[in-house]
């Protein structure tokens, strides 16, 4: 028996001679030619993909959002925090003011004429219920002393002109108020309108806009009798909201709480600033038209034309609150939808190609 080497016990393989395995090379091993890398992005080395059903390297796994919140990048419409919200509206009404009181000021004309009629018939009612001073009219004698009975005044002014006056006001608005987020979304896309095609699509939306505004303002009425804390709650999604529903995605009133309730606070605290600026800009007028009235009364002038000049007066002069609360909402329902749960983000784009369709 012969004696292994030494180094080499009888029952080890054995190893490679000097001189390879007679002639030939040794079997490739991991890390020789023909096998891959076993560490990749060494120099030189080929970069193999990875295996099927995962991402390239780099990418963020499929199915999962990317961290924070997205960002829109120098667009037109969209906000995302109080500061932006306040200059986006601010860019609305110098891109779209001018079309804007246009398209407003035609419902203005429409419920100045109601306002005067009414009033008309009021003082005229209430000067023949004074001058009969009987049971049936309207002042009854109480105790000796003549009382206003106000609802027989009331329902002896409501006649067909004036039902038909309010109801035109009220088509004529949503009219109005469909044609001029038409104008203020693709101007803020940089899609130049008419103000023929921003009326023709606000005719097309005109009973949904109308059937939805009223039950609305139905269910929010109800709110505000029954609770008022349900009430202030539906005036906050439908005033977010609900245009731009009816208008942008054709659907119903559901979908305003789907918007709004996640993003319930943010959008109350930009709703709550602007109704604070209105009602201070309100204040301002009512110190600008009362002496007004007074010193019509003052002059001896005609009783209907003194209780009518306040009413209208105003009215003319919040017409550039009413543009400015049309690139509220607009603004407000553009965030809503951006960060929408669910939904991709919109652009300016995204809606006006959305009213487009």
């Amino acid at each position: 028996m012969s004696t292994p080497p030494r180094g080499q016990g009888p029952f080890e393989p054995p190893r490679t001679p000097p001189g390879g395995y007679y002639g030939y090379p040794p079997p490739e091993q991991p890390g020789y030619p023909g096998y891959p890398p076993p560490y990749p992005n060494y120099p030189g080395q080929q970069d193999y993909p990875p295996p099927p059903g995962y991402p390239p390297p780099g990418y963020p796994p499929p199915g999962y959002p990317p961290y924070g919140p997205p960002q829109p990048v120098n667009d037109p419409l969209i906000a995302t925090d109080i500061g932006s919200w306040f200059t986006q509206v601010g860019r609305v009404i110098r891109r779209s003011f001018g079309r804007l009181v246009l398209l407003q000021t035609v419902p203005l004309l429409v419920w100045g004429v109601f306002t005067f009629h009414f009033l008309r018939k009021f003082m005229l009612a209430a000067t023949s219920a004074a001058a009969a001073d009987d049971q049936s009219g309207g002042f009854s004698q109480v105790n000796g002393s003549a009382q206003f009975n106000g609802p027989s005044v009331l329902m002896s002014v409501i006649d067909p002109v004036t039902v038909l006056l309010y109801l035109l006001a009220i088509v004529v608005s949503a009219l109005a108020l469909g044609a001029s987020w038409f104008v203020a979304i693709n101007d803020a896309a940089a899609r130049p309108t008419s103000i023929g095609d921003a009326v023709a699509f606000a005719s097309t939306r005109l009973l949904p806009m109308v059937g939805w505004g009223f039950l609305a303002n139905l269910i929010t009425a109800i709110g505000f009798v029954l609770l008022i804390i349900p009430g202030i709650y539906l005036s906050i999604v439908f005033a977010g909201a609900l245009v731009g529903v009816v208008l942008v995605e054709r659907r119903g009133i559901g979908r305003g709480f789907a918007l709004v309730n996640p993003r319930f606070w943010p959008t109350t605290g930009r709703l709550l600033l602007a109704f604070v600026i209105a009602f201070a800009y309100g204040i301002i007028l009512s110190f600008a038209t009362i002496p007004i009235t007074f010193a019509i009364v003052a002059s001896g002038a005609d009783p209907i034309i003194a209780v009518t000049v306040a009413p209208l007066m105003n009215m003319v002069l919040s017409l550039p609150l009413t543009v400015a609360f049309v690139a509220v909402f607009v603004v407000t329902y553009a965030e809503l939808r951006f960060h929408a749960r669910g939904d991709t983000p919109v652009s300016a784009m995204t809606l006006a190609a959305e009213l487009a369709r």
